[in-house]
């Protein structure tokens, strides 16, 4: 959310709810049935490491709390905009 350049990434973002894992559609594609990678293997010290993300949520209902938490700014960041800068439209020069 703190690097979302747009609020089309943004609410991307919100849609899908904090990440878990390291996920990549194209470089790390599932098969049918998975949810995520669960491990990454690295060549420079040839170990595998939990795909899981530093800092991500503990559990269903942190990770629960913490998507709460960043739908409550992201619509506190839209209610101090002007309605047309929220709509996407382009402001009056």
């Amino acid at each position: 959310m703190q690097q979302a350049d747009c609020q089309a990434a943004l609410k991307r973002v919100l849609e899908a709810g904090p990440p878990l894992y390291v996920k990549d559609a194209h470089g790390l594609p599932l098969e049918d049935g998975e949810t995520h990678v669960c491990a990454l293997w690295f060549q420079t010290d040839k170990l595998e490491r939990s795909s899981r993300l530093e800092g991500a949520p503990a559990d269903d209902a942190a990770r629960q709390t913490q998507w709460d938490e960043l739908r409550e700014v992201y619509g506190a960041m839209l209610a101090d905009e002007p309605p047309a800068a929220a709509e996407g439209a382009a402001a009056p020069s």
